[in-house]
């Protein structure tokens, strides 16, 4: 009878063959890839299950009909029930999940498909069953179908910048779908992309993102950052890792080779089209961060010989006008209140910011809102309220287009920016 060989012993069974300083070097990278998978923060895993992805529905999904206590509100959120057009005929069983999508078309582009959130199966007869939502992304409501639930596969140094590397012209690819039907989408988010595994690419491939600005004698212009987190034969799921403006249908991504490694040195180096990052988030040298002062999360290390970590937060996004939190953002603010109970010298302030629609008192008046329900949300999990400060700053420093309702909607947000006290 033949046993199946662990990974890592069959490595070492291979390279030893060839030459013993390889192991080393082989087993090196095996524990920096566990470990950078490891320590993907809980936010980012949960805005990957919320991603879209390409393609269309399936003929025969199942599909949501109703709700368990129906009502003129539309869309469902979480612990709520929902009916589902099925039951036990089609297969379905207690206890399994679904995810539950919704068709998306636009622009001529290949049809694709929004993730709304998903549900666990809590009963079934022959033929319907009631499903309740565990997590909602968007707001589930009828006609909605159902795909097996599989958890998403990150690669690793999915949160860093990389902008190192040789550009290949050869190898590019092309925008085409952001979260909600969306043409946009800003730094953090995920994207689908014209280009799959037929076409060469390949899970953790890096990409700078271009724009022609379609202005006479004037070249496009490298304006954000990317790596490929998904692939099918024909499209791939990317997440925007850093972006100086909105990303949008028709923007051209074009293959990194080679690179100075992620999150190593030169990581969200400065590139062709201005400093990395930009305006208040700017690029630590580990990776996406919020350093107030325009540092990076190096600037406490230059200080002293004692290395410090470099911490980096999602931003927060609010609804038009509200400062209520919304689902996603509780993972988001749990890996927070865990980073401050791990490091007893760690400060937060948090900013909040708007659009511009409304006068500059009233917007003032809403990003204080909003800041202070991030902040309230950390002190009821116990997080000490003089590690924390919030300011509003409004809408006086927007990050993205203010002109465009699918850019303006990104600058509604808050602020995790990180403050690192030496005792």
């Amino acid at each position: 009878m033949q046993v199946a060989t662990p990974a890592k012993d069959l490595v070492r069974h291979v390279v030893t063959k060839t030459h013993p300083f390889a192991l080393v070097l082989m087993m090196t990278a095996l524990s920096a890839a566990s470990s950078a998978a490891q320590e993907i923060s809980p936010a980012i895993r949960t805005a990957a299950r919320c991603a879209p992805l390409a393609g269309g529905r399936s003929g025969d999904a199942l599909r949501v009909i109703g709700a368990t206590n129906p009502s003129p509100k539309r869309l469902l959120g979480i612990g709520e029930q929902v009916v589902i057009d099925s039951g036990t005929d089609r297969g379905i069983q207690l206890g399994q999940r679904y995810f539950v999508r919704r068709s998306m078309e636009f622009h001529g582009a290949p049809r694709a498909r929004d993730t709304e959130g998903w549900v666990r199966i809590v009963a079934a007869t022959d033929r319907t069953a009631i499903a309740a939502v565990e997590f909602s992304c968007d707001g589930i409501e009828t006609g909605d179908f159902l795909e097996p639930y599989v958890e998403p596969v990150l690669p690793p140094y999915v949160d860093r910048t990389d902008a190192t590397g040789t550009l290949d012209f050869t190898k590019t690819a092309r925008v085409l779908y952001g979260e909600s039907g969306r043409a946009t989408g800003g730094g953090r988010d995920f994207m689908v992309i014209d280009r799959g595994q037929k076409d060469g690419v390949a899970v953790g491939a890096r990409y700078a993102i271009y724009r022609n600005l379609r202005i006479d004698d004037v070249p496009p212009v490298n304006f954000a950052e990317a790596i490929v987190v998904t692939t099918l034969d024909e499209s791939s799921l990317v997440r925007v890792t850093m972006a100086r403006d909105a990303v949008t249908y028709g923007d051209t991504l074009v293959e990194r080779i080679g690179g100075r490694g992620f999150g190593g040195p030169g990581a969200g180096a400065s590139f062709a089209g201005g400093p990395a990052g930009g305006g208040a988030a700017q690029q630590g040298t580990t990776g996406e961060g919020n350093v107030p002062g325009g540092g990076t999360g190096t600037t406490a290390a230059n200080r002293s010989s004692e290395p410090v970590r470099s911490f980096t937060f999602e931003d927060v996004y609010f609804d038009f006008d509200r400062f209520t939190l919304r689902p996603e953002a509780l993972a988001l603010l749990d890996s927070a209140v865990k980073a401050l109970q791990d490091n007893a010298t760690l400060r937060i302030q948090i900013e909040g910011h708007t659009c511009n629609i409304g006068t500059t008192e009233y917007n003032l008046a809403l990003g204080e809102r909003r800041s202070s329900a991030v902040r309230d949300y950390l002190t009821n999990r116990g997080i000490a309220a003089a590690r924390l400060t919030t300011v509003s700053y409004g809408e006086e420093r927007p990050k993205y287009d203010n002109a465009k309702e699918e850019t303006r909607r990104l600058n509604r947000r808050a602020v995790l920016a990180v403050n690192i006290q030496r005792d």
